[in-house]
């Protein structure tokens, strides 16, 4: 299978990443870099080929299309593990890695594609915990990209979700509370005020789910 991802890999030419990327390509570049490389490119085969469009659009009604949902299925968890390993290789072997915090944020971004969203979970916390610069530089190409990884922003800001959707509300407020001490980072006026509309939108849903009803519509 990683033969596989390696051949679609050769193929690309690779102009952008939505996940956090170093930009950090030159000759006897450090191991850690290496392995945050690796893992960038591979985790890109899933956004630049048409694997999401393919399973979604697999008739698994008949044993052939059943037969051919897991192969493809298959080889996309082969390359998300390929790619997982080698975020991992950086926190593991390089704790005071560069690439350290961006290697937790893909970590993250990864396991949220399991079914099992335990390892997302720890993964930002880590980032919360961590020594995280939200004003480091993404490293997303494009005019209109955000510069700023805003690691803890986005970190808490996806526990709240998370928490919201097990209908465990008090741990969603107190990382919706974590998260007022991350504002975003942005250069953008339309970015700061759907901050603002999706900060309010879930306030209300928290002390909805906590009963106190009015204080959630009053967002």
């Amino acid at each position: 299978m990683r033969k596989y991802c390696l051949l679609l890999v050769s193929a690309l030419i690779l102009t952008s990443c939505h996940s956090l990327k170093d930009n950090v390509y030159s000759k006897g570049e450090k191991a850690d870099i290496d392995y945050f490389n690796k893992g960038v490119t591979i985790f890109e085969v899933i956004d630049e080929t048409s694997f999401e469009y393919d399973l979604m659009n697999i008739d698994t009604t008949t044993n052939e299309g059943k037969a051919k949902y897991e192969i493809l299925n298959s080889k996309k968890e082969d390359i998300l593990d390929f790619s997982f390993e080698q975020f991992l290789k950086v926190i593991e072997e390089y704790p005071n890695s560069k690439v350290y915090h961006k290697s937790l944020y893909n970590l993250a971004h990864i396991s949220s594609l399991e079914t099992d969203g335990d390892n997302e979970i720890k993964f930002l916390k880590m980032l919360l915990d961590s020594d995280a610069n939200d004003k480091e530089n993404s490293g997303r190409i494009g005019l209109m990209n955000n510069p700023y990884a805003n690691f803890k922003n986005h970190a808490s800001n996806r526990l709240t979700e998370i928490y919201l959707a097990k209908g465990d509300f008090k741990t969603a407020l107190n990382f919706k509370r974590i998260n007022e001490q991350y504002p975003l980072q942005h250069f953008c006026g339309n970015a700061f005020a759907q901050d603002e509309i999706d900060n309010a939108v879930q306030y209300g849903k928290i002390f909805i789910g906590l009963g106190e009803t009015q204080k959630g519509l009053s967002y």
